[in-house]
This record gives C-alpha cells, sequence and structure tokens, in this order.
C-alpha cells in the first residue's frame, strides 16, 4: 500500500478499502520508523536536517508525490533541529549571535521558497533537488579540506573580521573535545553569508529539507567557522 493511499484514508475522502483493513501496516510503520531514524541521525551529526535523506525516500522509495514528501520532510526537520539543537547548546558549541544574525534571513527565505513550492511542478522540483544535493556533494568535500588546513595553520583565529561581525561581535569560541582544546575563530564574509543563508532557507522552503546542508558549507567556506561550530549553530537556527 502506498503512503498517498494510506494518508487520504486516515484524513477522509477514500472508501476503496475493505473493512477493517489498517490504513498504515505495521510493516510500513516500521519502514518509515527506520526512515525518520536515519534522516534524524544524518541530520544532528552533519547539521543537514535530515530532510536530504526524506525527501528522496519518501518519493522514490514509499512512492509519495514531492509535494506532500516536501511538507512532511518541514515536520520532520523541524524536530529533528529542535533535539540535535537543545543538545549543541549544552555542550556550548552554538553561536547564538551568529545563528541569530543568519536566521533573519534564512526566514524570509523560507516563505519566499514555500510560496514558490506551492506554483512549481513536481519534475521541476526533482530538478532543483538533485541541483542542490550536488552543491551539497561538492560544498562538503571541500569544507573537510579547509577545516584540516586551517586547524593545521590556525587559520581560524587569523582571519581579519569585516566591518559587520565586529559591530555585531559574531567570533565565537568552544571546546572540542576530541582536540582537548578551545578553537578560537573569527567571523568574516558576514554579508556573503547572509545572502546565501537567503538561498538555505528558500531550499528548505522549496523542498522540505533543511536550511542546514547549505547553511553548514556557508558558515564554514565563506564565515570561517570550524566545522562542529557551523553544525552547531546550524542545529539551533
Amino acid at each position: 500500500m502506498s503512503i498517498p493511499v494510506a494518508v487520504e484514508a486516515v484524513f477522509g475522502g477514500f472508501d476503496g478499502f475493505k473493512p477493517g483493513e489498517p490504513a498504515i501496516t505495521p510493516l510500513l510503520s516500521v519502514e518509515l520508523l527506520a526512515m525518520a531514524v536515519l534522516a534524524g541521525f544524518l541530520g544532528a551529526l552533519m547539521g543537514l536536517g535530515g530532510g536530504i535523506v526524506m525527501v528522496p525516500m519518501l518519493t522514490s522509495v514509499f512512492n509519495l508525490p514531492i509535494h506532500e514528501a516536501v511538507a512532511i520532510s518541514i515536520v520532520g526537520v523541524v524536530a529533528t533541529g529542535i533535539s540535535g539543537g537543545s543538545a549543541y547548546l549544552r555542550q556550548k558549541m552554538t553561536n547564538i549571535r551568529l545563528a541569530m544574525f543568519l536566521e533573519t534571513s534564512t526566514t524570509l527565505g523560507a516563505l519566499t521558497g514555500a510560496l514558490l513550492a506551492l506554483m512549481i511542478p513536481g519534475a521541476f522540483l526533482f530538478i532543483i533537488f538533485s541541483a542542490f544535493a550536488f552543491y551539497v556533494s561538492i560544498s562538503q568535500v571541500r569544507s573537510i579540506k579547509l577545516e584540516a588546513k586551517k586547524m593545521r595553520l590556525d587559520g581560524f583565529k587569523k582571519a581579519t573580521p569585516d566591518r559587520l561581525s565586529r559591530i555585531l561581535d559574531l567570533s565565537g569560541s568552544y571546546f572540542d573535545k576530541s582536540l582537548g582544546a578551545d578553537v578560537g575563530y573569527v567571523v568574516k564574509g558576514s554579508i556573503p553569508g547572509w545572502l546565501v543563508s537567503f538561498m538555505a532557507g528558500m531550499g528548505s522552503g522549496l523542498l522540505g529539507i533543511g536550511g542546514g546542508f547549505i547553511k553548514v558549507s556557508a558558515m564554514n567556506l565563506f564565515m570561517n567557522v570550524p566545522l562542529k561550530a557551523s553544525i552547531a549553530t546550524s542545529k539551533f537556527m
């Protein structure tokens, strides 16, 4: 049984089931739970929101139309963000000032994306999703390479903050348990980061994949924020 049929049965308007037949079978429930756990784990671990896993699985494995998959994924992304964000906040890895600064543009982008999603055909959403997924792959590889180099050369501390970063005091630090030391960093590129966050929000509202998959790489590549701090800050937003 496909999810669209099950959803329609649960919320009314469908009379094709035989009496006593469950709308969602136990097997389907287990499969959905496994998908949600995987999406939540990857979302919390990498700051990607989990939607980048949920949307393709809901459409390809569970045969759900992409517009409905996007709507479901957005709800899941919110839950992942709350649970993962609170954990990082307790560990004092989150840059709250930076998060609030970027969230102003992310919110505007999310509203724009949600409105566009209502007007764009499903086929085009698949194309846009593929383009975003390709960007994620490339940016993550670049982030990992630059992260190791900057850590080795202490590049996160030696950067020069831009004017807006100095005014808003966006730079920060966190304790890295794996290194056993404090890691400080100087935030730069505030305006490019703000603009990219708008695109991240638009992608989130349009595709239901959460803006973290763009914001993490944007903070790391453009704003000189270490990867762990980028992930923690992204989960807070």
